[in-house]
């Protein structure tokens, strides 16, 4: 099945090796799962001037964006949702080096800023199958895809594709992995 798929985002590849239901060996090419942390700011700050600040100061090459989200931390007795922001970099190892930038602390809008990191210890591959709700020797289906290579038979596809089935049941076998390994 090839429908109109884009797959132009600057992200580490992850492959699942699997087989068909009808034992062929397959590989599946994801290429848009893009690896993310949470910050917290110690005072209050706006996203524009963190954005510019972050792509003036760190790597272009390395972080992708930040968006403004609302969550709930699990630390303290707090029911409210707080301001957090979602760092996305195009590299799961950029991690390291942009925790300790963070938590060192920026003056930004004239204003000593520390934050507080959360999920960067979360290695890319367990992410990835947390976000997609995936579990290790399951059945898959990828609902779209483009076929790379008919030998050895590799397909690539978007996160959005993938979805696990039930371990038991009647699948349809063109669009099946089995047993599949990261």
């Amino acid at each position: 099945m090839q429908d109109n798929l884009s797959l132009d985002i600057t992200a580490p590849t992850i492959t699942i090796f699997g087989n068909t239901m009808d034992t062929t060996p397959i590989q599946v090419r994801v290429g848009d799962f893009i690896p993310y942390l949470y910050i917290q700011p110690s005072v209050e700050i706006s996203v524009d001037a963190l954005q510019s600040f972050i792509l003036g100061n760190f790597a272009k090459a390395k972080c992708l964006g930040i968006e403004k989200v609302y969550k709930q931390s699990i630390y303290g007795y707090s029911d409210k949702k707080s301001v957090f922001y979602k760092v996305y970099f195009n590299n799961p190892s950029s991690f390291r080096s942009a925790k300790a930038f963070f938590e060192n602390g920026i003056t930004l809008e004239q204003k000593k800023v520390k934050f507080k990191i959360f999920e960067s210890n979360f290695p890319y591959i367990l992410r990835f199958m947390n976000d997609l709700n995936l579990s290790g020797m399951s059945y898959l289906r990828v609902r779209n895809y483009k076929t790379e290579s008919t030998d050895p038979f590799v397909i690539s596809t978007e996160s959005s594709f993938i979805e696990q089935l039930p371990f038991e049941g009647e699948y349809n076998k063109s669009y099946t992995i089995e047993n599949f390994k990261l």
